[in-house]
Parts: structure tokens; C-alpha cells; sequence
């Protein structure tokens, strides 16, 4: 596939090509069809969107202007289409889903325009060679409305009508010409410098295209170049496009287009006139020569129905050959359309809402989140409710995955389907997903089964197993990309990678390597330097990306040959120019091997060998004389093809591309041809002799079945590299195309047929399908395969491996739906199997946890750790190549994976982890510009990006950093801001970009918002439950503890509510207020709720013994404002036979040393357990837990994973001790009123202290496991940890990080000399140097600026 934005300026294409390489190929373009003819407007829609080589993705929309005033020559004319209803429902029959007169209604979608009767009607207006302009400006201004990206004014043969060959076709009076294309072009010629202003100003730019060949006709780039220059080129390209009847300039100046139709008519009429004289034969009528011409005519007659006969005989046998080859209808069962009409019926009842939404919503466009802040920047997030979106519209894909095993070899429909929230589960947030399938050709063959797929908590967390996982940002291949070795195709069910085998890569490339090696090895370097240079330039010429695959291949060998400067070939220039022989010029193309000789005004197209050729010719020397000789020789047989990996085997693409289509090889080769320019002829072996092969030898073959040759012209080395592979097998027993068994004769696997079998059906998943659909790339199996060929050789070579133009950013909501259809998959292959080997009990069951089980393996997928809210936001906002079909494999994160790509602008921050994950682990900037559901990476140049998609959340808080300091210590600086912990004497920073102010905006952990309008209908101590609009209940802890799951600690988060709400029951909320915060991490200023990262202190840069190096000095004012609350844990594990003798069960202070829990292990026998007192053992002979801490029982948790027989038969101590535990809560938080309309697993996850784990396997806590028969109870006690000696902090928020060196008191803190203010903390001065970490000193001037012009302005108002 091409993209007519990356050819080059003066490039005639050939090929299947789009106008632009956009984000989604079905947004952003708009075409203008020039024409006065609605018939033939849709004739040209319909081809565009059929067999045109020149494609539009998906063009939904048709704008048809409804009304307006324009000025058209000297008059104002007012326009109304009085007839708009009808036109509306012509376009919608012609396949437009939206036609309208509203450019709102279209959106950004491909849109053409339709404004024929417009046309008629300012087409008829008097124009003068002053005013014809105003023709043109008219008919924009009927568009302006819309806001495509990309506008073009398409020409094809259906409204040119002629063809033009030269400039002088065009005459002085055309402005009067009621031909809109010369119309156009009489503009183009008389009125240039006018006309190209105005196309520019508009926004325009013109297609040409006799669906074949295109040219796309750039204003902007004319406008740097002279005008003969431009105007030559483009009539270079007419000249060789079939836009019509050519128009030359031979033609009266006064005659109109109607009389050259008709003088081109009667010259047709006279010439049968003619013939019909001669053939007169009655008598008398003819001389003696006119009997011997009349002789000769009539043998020719003869000759021509002969000839005609033996064309019919042929044409029959082709015929025959066709229809052997063509893929027969299969029978259908009768009970398959019922079967389809219960699908449909399940689709339209689950997806009229989605739909309906989907086409509001622009069909999957993201919309920026604005926070409610007094923040002029980074209050922008593109990406915060992206999962939240895709959930919202996930079943449409959830059908699909259903549906999608319709049409495989063993086919199963959907005939019921249902989802439901899994309000039962107490330790995973989940839907119960419920497909039911059926065979069609077995009423009795049903398959039920239930998957529990998680869903994403606060459109972020998974909550799976009993605690909260973060699912890392994956950066995921599109589904075909081109990397530097081989090209990957992609899709959740697996990856398979594509590869040239070894040798020449194409007939011409061979005999020149072979030549270049002769010369070399024949000649000294001392004879061959005078003229050549065999200093490979395949790496400059590579990464300029001008020439094809044979240019391309031939620069690993030879630089240049040069003669003179009007006679060399040169493939180390900087343009497409490669050669050059007198006034010849030839000239290469990105995208094919066709190179372009240009003699003055004619362009012949030709190819390298030729070019060669002329330039040795040119320097006729006897060192040269081999090259005549080697191209005569029978062209080499060792030619590359392209091959897959598929079970760990090298498997010919050829073989995996036919056995996709049913071993039909005319499916490939009518492929072929629509979409990659082959030229194929099937021709019969006859009686007589077998047809003479005289096409071109070099870029041709012909391939022998029994009773017929297939005859190709491969036009490009990607379908030579594909079919050549039919040389190596025996075809003379197949007298069709379609080659049955012949796939199974090369490989010597049944095994490795039924991976194949699974490749076809199940590679590509619904997800994938419509990605490729979006990317306009092809979407079935077969043509993304030949697709894949075609871009081995054909590929931006300027474009690196980790460009994100290869890759998308999925929501982590749809990558759940992806491992879904994975798994399905992968159940559904051991069934296929089972049915193909022919088992009739074969079962499709797919295991119920089985998307979270194979979540938790994924590499991707980590236990969410929250210290505080940058880490818990950042974390969200990383991304890395790992995940489903990612690069897992740590050996394949080379240097060159880890670099820096100038795509990531606009996506991406710069810095990345100052680790082993340097490069691996990326973080995505603030507001990414992602602005669709499928993720799909949108990047900037440098000079576009706006701080807040250039910036990572944890980069953005540091200010300054990213211009003055080292780049690792800014990463450094990001690391700290992700380990910083909430402390007491925290402060709002003076000095922020406004990220401070957003942060909260961003937090659901250490900020709690309304999800929706709402209303408060329980407050406590610990929980606050609200009420939405839409009748969901949800309930927010504001006094919890949170884990860091990297350290293994624990922490407080005390909550407090937010002062400006009047928070109580029966009080209404807003959507996104915030109702509470951590007041260690945040401080209402004004209306925002803002972050704080420390505390604000006066700092002395100074050499003292406490400041050496790392130390740093800090006085006991600073030390008590660091000091901070942590969460001591003790577990105890026992059973429920065990005695309790002793256990704290209230939340109260304990000391250390003091006695926490206290049991017996079970003795083994009832009449022991009677027999002694237990509660009277020493406490040596008893299992006990000792406080270590001073502090406060913050909370006791207890698990249990218990039969009810065991729950019968526990002790009567561990009973006690549960109902306790359950009794403190009930009553401390009326906690049975809060788990009303409350999901389980919110239950267990903030209320619930005694819980029952009911599944079949472990269950972990903290890292404690839970296994059948066992209880796990937890103690958390809160203790003040002080700030002290030895303890680290980091300075001014940057990466300067001190070890405490010194606690000094208050009174002995150093008072500055001049502004006699106290210094709380002393550090050396050649650590921000030494650092390299200039931020430090810009922060703290300006923070020290506006304290003091604070304190200035606090006099004059109190004055």
C-alpha cells in the first residue's frame, strides 16, 4: 500500500494507493468532484471505492451543500437544492451511511462532496477572463464548512472527458468551456500565479488518476518551484494517463469540445466508407487490379476467421480451465439460517445502545478530561477515561469474538449470549461473560460455558485474587509492520514473522552482482577506480529511502560508475536522480523498480538493467565488453521467496497463503493483479506445438500445468518473491488452479496442516479486524498475508523499528477483551482438533478464571503499589512493549529498542526510568495525543507540542528540570517523586507548572471524587456512600490502609474532607468533586485541592563536616515537620482447631513488648483438649505475638478459607474471636448498612474485616497465603516514625538526594547574616554543581522571592 504523501513530488504511481498516511485511514480526507453530472459523480464514487487503483478508506460521509449566496462573475447568484431529501436518499442508496447537508453530522470521517447542481447552475453564469476565478471560489466556499485535515480536487477520465498533452491544448477561450477540467486547467495555465493562491489558501491540493496510475499534484510544493518547471511536470504525467481523448494542439482555436467529438466521429465513418468500396463486388464493378486487391482481401478475411475460430477454441479451453479453478458453493445445512437469524437477534439486542452511542461519540474518539483547577496548563488529559470509554462500548467486540467462529473450518454460531457484573465474587471486580454455541450440522451439538472477565476499578486498577493490580501501558505492534529484518503481523492470538529465504533478489539484480563480481575479480583496482566505486551505499542510500528494492539491493555493491558529469550512474545522490547519458536522465521510484528516462518533454519508462546499459555503452571500454555477454546467459534460478515461521519450521509464504484460500492459486493471482499490478495469461498446450514465451525474460516466468502454461509478468519484486516458489514443485498433474493436496505434499506434518488450519481461522481476532480495517490495510487472511509479502520489499526504509507509527496504545479494557478472545481461541483449538481427527464427544469449554489466570502471568501486569499519589498516577501512565503478543523476552531489548524516535513527540517524555529499564519502560506525557479508543499515537514536531505532551506527570512536578538539569538526574528526580512519602509538615510548592494543581484530578486513592452527580446517603469516620443519578451506590474509605507492594510496607490514608462541600446525608454532589483528601499529600488552596510534596524550609548551601558530600545537616524544626505515620503489620497463621488464649480485639494503644495474640496448637485429641486448662499454660508452652511498637491497633483483618464443616467444628475460642472481630466494626460503623447494594468484592475490599475465600486455590494476602483449612489475621498498628540520623530526603524537588547527618535543636539553628532568617537544613555547595542540578537554585529563588513579596503585600494590607 502507498500513501501518496510519501512518494515523491513528480511521482506517477501505479499501484494501490491512499492520498494520506493518516492516524485512522477512514478520518481526515475530504474529495471534491469536479463535474455538472450526478451520474457521473457516482460513477465515480463507485469506482473510487471498487476497482480504482486510487482508493479513499471507508468514505461514509457526502456533504451536499443545501443553500448559500455566492458571487459567480458580476453577480450575486443564491442557491437552494429544493430537491436535498432526494439527493439525501440517492447518496444513501450509493452506499453513503452519512449523507447530510450538516458538517457536524460528518465529523472528521472521509467525506466527498457532492455539489453537481451547484455546478450546473454557476457553470451557465457569463464569465470573462477577469472573473472566471470566482467559479472556482464559489464552489470552495460551498465546502468551507467542513474541516478536513486533507481536501482534494479529484480528476478522473469519468468528468475530464479529454486528455490533454501539453499546455497549447488549452485555449484562450476555455474559460468559456463548460468542461469543468478545462475549465480548471485554463485557470491553471492563464491565471497561475491567481489560481495556485487561491488552491493554497483553500487548503486543496489535485488528484489525478485513470484509476490505474495517480499523480497527486502538490500546491505547496509547486509554490517553491518555478512555473515552467511545475507546468512541465505535470503535463509529463497527463500525457501518459488515459484521462480521455486527447486533445491536441493542433485543434481549431475556434472550434468547441462538441465539434472535435464529432470531426474524431466522422473520421471513424469515412475510413468504413472506404473499406466498404473495396469489398463492392458486383459485375463490372471492379478492374483487374481491383479483382487481384479483392482476391487478397478476401484471403485475409479467411486468415481472420481462422485465426477467430482458433481464439474461440482457446478461449473455451481458458474458460474450462477458470471454472475448474473456480471454488464451488458448499451445500449449506438447513438448519444454518435459523441458527443466523438467532445470532442476529442476539446482536441487535445487545448492541442498539452501543451503536447508537458509537456514532454520537464519532465513532471511538477520545475527548481531552478538562479538570475543574485554576490551572491555565497541564489540565488537559486525553487518556483519563480512555478504559472507561472502551468499557463502555466493549460488548460490541464481545459479540464479535462470538461471532467470529461462524466462518472457520469447523464451524460453531453464537446462539446465546449474556453478560452480567459478578456481584458474588468477593476478591476480583469481574463480569460474568456466558456464550452458548451450536453446530450447524448438528442439532444435538451444544457448548456452554461462563468466563469471569475482569473489569477495571476506577477505570484503572484491577482487583484481582484480593488486591489491586496495575496493568502497565502497553505499546502494541499494528497488526503488519515492517521491521529492519523481516516484517511481523500481529494480533492477540499469536505472532508471525515474514522473511526472504537467501539469494539473488531478482532476475536483473543477479546479473548485474554477477557482473560487479567479474570486474573485481578480473581487473585491477588501479584500471577500475578510473571510473568506479564499489564502496557499498546501501546504508546512505537506505536511510534517504529514494529507490526500490533493486536499486536498493544493487547499492550493497557498487557506489557509482561515472564517465563524465552527462555520463555516470550514481547511487549515492541525495535525489531520486541515478544516472545520467547526454540529455537522458533517469530517475528512480521509492515504491517499484520501474526507473523513468526523461529526454527533454517524454518520459520512457524502463529498468536498471537498461540503465547499465546505457552508460557502459556511453563509455564504450573493453573492461566493460562482460556485461553484453552476462545479460544474453539464461538469467540465474536462484532467486529469493519469501517464507514464514510457523511450529519453529520455515514454511514458503506460497504454501501458507494457498492453503488460506483453499489451495486455489486463481485467488492468489486475481489478488495479485486488482492490488500489486501482475500480469497473468492462461494459455492452453494445443496439438499443434505449445506457444512461443518471448515476453521480456527478466521480469517474466512461466509455470507448466498439464494441459495449459501460466504465463506472468511479476511488475515488481514482491510478487516475483511470492510466486517464484512454484518453480520448485511438480504442477504437470494438476489441469486447473486449484491445486488440492499440493500443500500437504510439501510438508510432512499433519500436525503442522492443523496449525495452519487454526492460523486461517483464528489469526486474525474481531479486535484486530477492524484495526486493519482502520489502517486500511487488508483484513482477511489471505490478502494480509500477500500484504505482508508485498511490504518485505516495499516499506518506508527511513522509518525505525520503534517508531510509533508501527505501534497503537490499546486500552488495558481492551486488551482484557483481547486475552478473552485468546483464550477462547486456545480452547477452541484443542476442540477443532479433536473434531478434525474425528472424535464426536469434543467439547468448546473454556475455564472460568481463565482470563484472570492468564493476566497474572503477564508481564505487564504488577501489584499495585501506592506510597503516594505521583506513583500511583504514574504508574498508570507507563508503557513499555510488554504484554499480550509483546516483546516479553529481555534478551530482545537491544540498544536500539531503548532509543529515543523523533515520533515520540507529542507522546512520550524523554526521560525514562534511570535503570535496567532504560528505554524498555517508557512514561507517557501528561495529555498524549491519543485521541481515539484504539489508541492510535498521533505525533508532533518539536515545534507543535504544548508542555503537557512533551512532560510525564512525575517530570512535570519537578520544575526546571528539564532544562537545567542532567538528564539522568532528572530521571533520578522522577524515581524520587515516586518513592516520596506523605509527611506532616507538608507544604503547597510556590514554584509549579500546574501539575500540582491537577494531580488530584487525577487520584482515585488519595482522592476520592464523584463519579457522577450524585447524593450522600451515609457519612462516618471511616466511609462516606453516595448515590448516582443513575441509581448505582458506591462507597469511599477515607480512613484506609494502603500498601507499597515493592517495599512490602504499609501506610496510613487518613482522609479529610474537603471544607468548601457541606458533606453530610442528604447533601447533592457535582460530578468530580472531590469529597476528600489526603491531608499528608494534599491542602485545599483556594478552590484546588493541590499537591504537596514536602515541606517548605529555609536551605544554606555551606562546607561544614555535616555536609560532606551526601550529608546533610538538619535542625529539629525540619526533622518534626518530615516526620510521618507508618502501618506495622503482624500476621499470625493458625487453624481451626487451635485454642485462643489471648488476642487483642479492639482498636486500641499498645507499647512494645506487649502481648498481641496468644494460642494453643490443637492437640490432636478432644480428651486432651478437656483435659487441660489451657488458658493456665506458662506462655512459653503457647504460640504468641509480641508488639514490637509503640502506637495504636489500627485495624485487625481476618481470612479464612474454611469448609462449613470446619466453620462447624472450630474451636469455640477462634468462633468467639471472629464474631468479635465482625461485632467491633458492626457496631464502630453500622458496616451492614454500608454493604447494602454494595458488589462483594467492594465489600471485602473496604469493609469487610472477617472474610471467607470460597474458590479452589490459593488465596494470597500481603504476601501471605491462604490455603484450605487455614486463618490469616491481621494487626496493624500505626506508629509515629520520626525523622532522624540516617534517614534520606531530596532537596527542592530534583534528584538531589542527602543522607541526615546531624539532628540539631531549635536553638542552635545558623540565622543568615542579611535576611536574618533561620536555616533549617545545610548542605554542601558542590552538590547541585557536582549534580549538575541547576533547578535546585531557581526554585529556591523564586520560592524565596515570592515569600517575601507575599510578606510585603501582607503589610500593606494590614496597614
Amino acid at each position: 500500500m502507498i500513501f501518496l504523501d510519501n512518494v515523491e513530488y513528480d511521482t506517477l504511481v501505479r499501484s494501490l494507493c491512499y492520498p494520506n498516511n493518516t492516524v485512522r485511514l477512514d478520518r481526515d480526507t475530504l474529495l471534491f468532484i469536479p463535474t455538472t453530472d450526478e451520474i457521473t459523480f457516482y460513477n465515480i464514487t463507485n469506482r473510487l471505492k471498487g476497482t480504482s487503483n486510487f482508493k479513499v478508506k471507508s468514505p461514509k460521509g457526502l456533504y451536499i451543500p443545501k443553500m448559500g449566496t455566492y458571487k459567480v462573475g458580476a453577480t450575486n447568484v443564491r442557491y437552494i437544492n429544493e430537491k436535498i431529501n432526494d439527493d439525501l436518499k440517492i447518496a444513501t442508496k450509493n452506499g453513503f451511511a452519512l449523507s447530510s447537508t450538516m458538517p457536524g453530522t460528518l465529523k472528521d470521517f472521509n467525506t466527498i462532496v457532492n455539489n453537481t447542481k451547484l455546478a450546473t447552475l454557476i457553470n451557465n453564469k457569463p464569465y470573462t477572463p477577469g472573473n472566471i476565478l470566482t467559479k472556482w471560489k464559489a464552489l470552495f466556499t460551498s465546502i468551507s464548512p467542513l474541516t478536513h485535515k486533507y481536501k482534494y480536487i479529484v480528476f478522473t477520465p469519468d468528468n475530464t472527458l479529454v486528455k490533454l498533452a501539453t499546455p497549447t491544448s488549452i485555449l484562450s477561450k476555455d474559460y468559456l468551456n463548460q468542461n469543468l477540467y478545462l475549465n480548471f486547467m485554463y485557470c491553471f495555465i492563464y491565471k497561475y500565479d491567481e489560481f495556485m493562491t487561491l488552491l493554497e489558501e483553500e487548503g486543496y491540493n489535485v488528484i489525478f488518476t485513470d484509476y490505474k496510475l495517480t499523480f497527486k499534484f502538490d500546491i505547496s510544493e509547486s509554490r517553491q518551484r518555478k512555473k515552467e518547471e511545475v507546468i512541465k511536470l505535470l503535463f509529463s504525467n497527463l500525457r501518459r494517463m488515459q484521462l480521455g481523448i486527447t486533445l491536441n494542439e493542433e485543434t481549431d482555436e475556434e472550434n468547441e469540445i462538441l465539434n472535435f467529438y464529432d470531426k474524431a466521429l466522422q473520421k471513424g465513418i469515412d475510413k468504413l466508407d472506404s473499406i466498404s468500396a473495396k469489398k463492392n463486388t458486383k459485375t463490372g464493378g471492379l478492374t483487374t487490379d481491383d479483382s487481384n486487391e479483392s482476391t487478397s482481401i478476401d484471403k485475409e478475411v479467411n486468415d481472420i476467421i481462422t485465426s477467430n475460430d482458433k481464439a474461440i477454441v482457446k478461449a473455451k479451453k481458458v474458460n474450462e480451465i477458470i471454472e475448474k479453478s473456480t471454488k464451488k458453493e458448499l451445500t449449506l445445512p438447513p438448519r444454518l439460517e435459523k441458527i443466523r437469524k438467532r445470532q442476529e437477534v442476539i446482536k441487535n439486542r445487545n448492541l442498539t445502545d452501543i451503536l447508537s452511542k458509537l456514532e454520537k461519540t464519532a465513532d471511538y474518539v477520545l475527548e481531552d478530561k478538562l479538570t475543574k483547577t485554576t490551572a491555565d496548563q497541564f489540565n488537559k488529559f486525553s487518556i483519563a477515561d480512555m478504559d472507561i470509554a472502551y468499557e463502555s462500548i466493549s460488548k460490541k467486540d464481545k459479540i464479535e469474538i462470538g461471532e467470529s467462529f461462524n466462518s472457520n473450518s469447523v464451524p460453531l454460531y453464537m446462539t446465546n449470549f449474556n453478560e452480567k457484573e459478578d456481584i458474588v465474587s468477593k476478591d476480583t471486580k469481574s463480569n460474568l461473560v456466558q456464550y452458548t454455541f451450536e453446530s450447524p450440522y448438528n442439532s444435538n451439538e451444544r457448548h456452554t460455558f461462563t468466563m469471569r472477565v475482569p473489569t477495571l476499578r476506577d477505570g484503572k486498577f484491577l482487583h484481582m485474587n484480593g488486591s489491586d493490580k496495575v496493568m502497565i501501558r502497553q505499546k502494541m505492534a499494528k497488526p503488519i509492520i515492517r521491521l529492519k529484518d523481516n516484517v511481523a503481523f500481529t494480533s492477540y492470538y499469536n505472532k508471525m514473522f515474514i522473511n526472504p529465504t537467501a539469494g539473488n533478489l531478482t532476475k536483473r539484480t543477479a546479473i548485474i552482482k554477477k557482473f560487479i563480481r567479474h570486474l573485481r575479480k578480473n581487473n585491477t583496482s588501479t584500471v577500475l577506480s578510473k571510473w568506479c566505486n564499489f564502496t557499498p551505499a546501501y546504508s546512505k542510500a537506505r536511510s534517504n529511502n529514494l529507490y526500490g528494492p533493486e536499486v536498493l539491493e544493487i547499492s550493497r555493491y557498487i557506489t557509482s560508475i561515472i564517465y563524465d558529469e552527462n555520463t555516470f550512474l550514481n547511487l549515492d545522490n541525495k535525489t531520486n536522480l541515478i544516472a545520467k547519458v547526454d540529455s537522458a536522465e533517469y530517475y528512480v521510484r521509492t515504491h517499484d523498480d520501474v526507473i523513468e528516462c526523461r529526454i527533454l518533454d517524454d518520459v520512457i519508462e524502463t529498468d536498471i538493467i537498461t540503465v547499465f546499459k546505457a552508460v557502459i555503452d556511453k563509455i564504450n571500454d573493453p573492461v566493460f565488453e562482460s556485461f553484453y555477454t552476462f545479460i544474453k546467459e539464461k538469467p540465474s534460478t536462484n532467486i529469493v521467496y519469501s517464507k514464514c515461521t510457523l511450529m519453529n519450521q520455515n514454511i514458503p509464504l506460497l504454501l501458507v497463503a494457498l492453503h488460506s484460500c483453499d489451495e486455489n492459486l486463481l485467488l492468489i493471482l486475481d489478488r495479485l493483479k486488482t492490488d500489486y499490478d501482475l500480469e497473468y495469461t492462461i494459455k492452453p498446450i494445443t496439438q499443434d506445438k505449445k506457444e512461443k514465451f518471448t515476453d521480456d525474460r527478466l521480469d517474466t516466468d512461466r509455470f507448466e500445468f498439464s494441459d495449459f502454461v501460466l504465463d506472468v509478468k511479476y511488475n515488481g519484486v514482491a510478487n516475483r518473491s511470492l510466486l517464484v516458489y512454484l518453480h520448485t514443485l511438480d504442477l504437470s498433474s494438476y489441469d486447473s488452479l486449484n491445486l488440492t493436496g499440493l500443500v500437504e505434499s510439501c510438508l510432512d506434518s499433519s500436525n503442522l496442516i492443523m496449525y495452519m488450519d487454526n492460523f486461517r481461522d483464528l489469526f486474525i481476532d474481531p479486535i484486530t479486524f477492524n484495526v486493519m480495517n482502520d489502517l486500511g490495510i487488508p483484513s482477511d487472511y489471505t490478502g494480509a498475508l500477500i500484504y505482508c509479502n508485498y511490504l518485505l520489499f516495499n516499506y518506508d526504509r527511513s522509518m525505525s523499528d520503534i517508531s510509533l507509527k508501527n505501534e497503537r496504545m490499546p486500552s488495558n479494557a481492551e486488551i482484557i477483551q483481547g486475552i478473552s478472545y485468546k483464550v477462547m481461541a486456545d480452547a477452541y483449538v484443542k476442540f477443532a482438533n479433536r473434531k478434525r481427527r474425528g472424535s464426536t464427544k469434543a467439547t468448546f469449554s473454556v475455564e472460568k478464571d481463565a482470563v484472570i489466570n492468564y493476566l497474572n502471568v503477564l508481564p505487564n501486569v504488577e501489584e499495585s503499589s501506592k506510597i503516594n499519589p505521583v506513583q500511583h498516577v504514574d504508574k498508570t501512565l507507563t508503557i513499555s512493549n510488554k504484554g499480550i503478543s509483546g516483546i516479553n523476552n529481555k534478551r530482545s531489548n537491544v540498544l536500539e529498542k531503548r532509543m529515543w524516535d523523533k515520533s515520540f513527540y507529542g507522546i512520550m517524555s524523554d526521560v525514562s526510568p534511570y535503570n535496567e529499564s532504560t528505554g524498555v519502560t517508557k512514561h507517557l506525557s501528561v495529555n498524549p495525543n491519543i485521541t481515539d479508543i484504539r489508541g492510535y499515537f498521533k505525533s508532533l514536531g518539536p515545534d507543535e507540542v504544548t508542555p503537557d505532551q512533551l512532560m510525564s506527570v512525575s517530570e512535570a512536578l519537578g520544575t526546571f528540570s528539564q532544562k537545567h538539569d542532567s538528564s539522568p538526574r532528572t530521571a533520578m528526580g522522577m524515581q524520587q517523586f515516586n518513592h516520596l512519602m506523605g509527611v506532616q509538615g507538608a507544604e503547597p510548592s510556590l514554584v509549579t507548572y500546574g501539575m500540582d494543581e491537577s494531580l488530584s484530578q487525577l487520584d482515585t486513592d488519595f482522592c476520592h471524587k464523584m463519579e457522577q452527580d450524585g447524593e450522600i446517603i451515609s457519612v462516618n469516620d471511616r466511609f462516606i456512600k453516595v448515590k448516582y443519578v443513575d441509581g448505582k451506590e458506591s462507597l469511599f474509605a477515607i480512613d484506609e490502609i494502603e500498601r507499597n507492594a515493592a517495599k512490602a510496607f504499609f501506610i496510613p490514608n487518613k482522609m479529610k474532607i474537603n471544607s468548601k462541600l457541606n458533606i453530610k446525608e442528604g447533601v447533592k454532589l457535582k460530578k468530580d468533586d472531590i469529597i476528600a483528601y489526603n491531608e499528608n499529600v494534599y491542602k485545599e488552596v483556594g478552590d484546588d485541592v493541590v499537591f504537596m510534596s514536602g515541606p517548605i524550609v529555609n536551605v544554606a548551601l555551606a562546607n561544614t563536616k555535616y555536609s560532606y558530600e551526601d550529608a546533610i545537616l538538619v535542625s529539629e524544626v525540619l526533622a518534626d515537620k518530615l516526620s510521618a505515620k507508618t502501618l506495622k503489620r503482624i500476621a499470625i497463621k493458625i487453624h481451626p482447631k487451635n485454642k485462643i488464649v489471648y488476642a487483642i480485639d479492639n482498636l486500641s494503644n499498645i507499647k512494645a513488648g506487649d502481648f498481641v495474640f496468644k494460642y494453643s496448637e490443637d492437640t490432636g485429641s478432644e480428651y486432651m483438649n478437656d483435659l487441660y486448662d489451657l488458658n493456665a499454660l506458662d506462655d512459653f508452652l503457647l504460640k504468641t505475638k509480641k508488639s514490637s511498637y509503640n502506637g495504636t491497633i489500627k485495624d485487625i483483618y481476618v481470612y479464612h478459607k474454611l469448609s462449613q464443616a470446619e466453620e462447624e467444628t472450630m474451636d469455640i475460642t477462634v468462633k468467639n474471636f471472629f464474631n468479635k472481630i465482625h461485632k467491633l466494626y458492626q457496631m464502630k460503623y453500622d458496616t451492614n448498612k454500608l454493604e447494602q447494594n454494595i458488589p462483594k468484592y467492594e465489600v471485602n475490599r473496604i469493609v469487610e474485616h472477617v472474610t471467607k475465600f470460597t474458590d479452589n486455590r490459593k488465596n494470597k494476602v500481603n504476601g501471605d497465603t491462604v490455603d484450605k483449612g487455614e486463618i490469616l489475621i491481621e494487626y496493624f498498628i500505626e506508629v509515629e516514625q520520626n525523622f532522624s540520623i540516617g534517614d534520606k530526603l531530596t532537596v527542592g524537588n530534583t534528584a538531589l538526594k542527602g543522607v541526615v547527618s546531624k539532628v540539631i535543636d531549635i536553638d542552635q539553628r545558623p540565622i543568615g547574616v542579611e535576611t536574618k532568617r533561620p536555616i533549617d537544613a545545610i548542605l554542601s555547595p558542590y552538590s547541585p554543581l557536582s549534580r549538575m542540578i541547576y533547578s535546585l537554585l531557581l526554585n529556591g529563588l523564586l520560592t524565596a522571592s515570592m515569600q517575601e513579596f507575599n510578606k510585603n503585600i501582607k503589610k500593606l494590607v494590614d496597614k
